[in-house]
């Protein structure tokens, strides 16, 4: 058995998705922090180093705003560790949320992080059954059958 708290914060929360998409609720729609506080967390500056991966993205205070394709953007921190990836956030209004969590991560590809990223965007663009067809029908390789269930709206993790 793997103890993640080796890696600090990325393995110090243990959680679950639908926990997950609560706390973005919450936050976004001012519940946890006074207005100042989160108007200073959304003070962003260019997220220089993430543009060749996420261009357009900025970094805040603990999260990082990237723009959707449909238009606007979204509030979140995803995170990697052995084994383990999450993608997740809010849109901007804070009325939609979702979290997707990955197992079994493989060395050297970034496929199942690419497919969860996509169904993140189509769900916060309100278009969760896009994400089974991005690409192809079929669920992406590396992609969990709950992750799938995810991308095409049949998880609670979608708020």
């Amino acid at each position: 058995m793997l103890n993640h708290t080796w890696g600090g914060a990325a393995g110090d929360l243990i959680s679950t998705a639908d926990d997950l998409t609560r706390f973005w609720l919450a936050l976004a729609q001012g519940e946890l922090l006074r207005p100042a506080q989160l108007a200073e967390m959304h003070s962003t500056v260019l997220a220089e180093t993430f543009q060749d991966l996420l261009p357009g993205a900025r970094y805040g205070l603990g999260i990082m705003w990237q723009p959707l394709s449909c238009g606007g953007g979204y509030w979140n921190h995803g995170g990697d560790t052995l084994g383990y990836s999450t993608r997740n956030g809010v849109s901007s209004d804070g009325r939609r949320a979702v979290a997707i969590s990955l197992t079994a991560k493989l060395a050297g590809t970034f496929e199942p992080e690419e497919a969860a990223d996509r169904a993140v965007d189509n769900a916060l663009c309100d278009r969760p059954a896009a994400a089974a067809r991005s690409g192809s029908s079929a669920r992406p390789q590396g992609v969990s059958q709950k992750a799938a269930r995810v991308a095409t709206g049949q998880q609670a993790a979608i708020r």
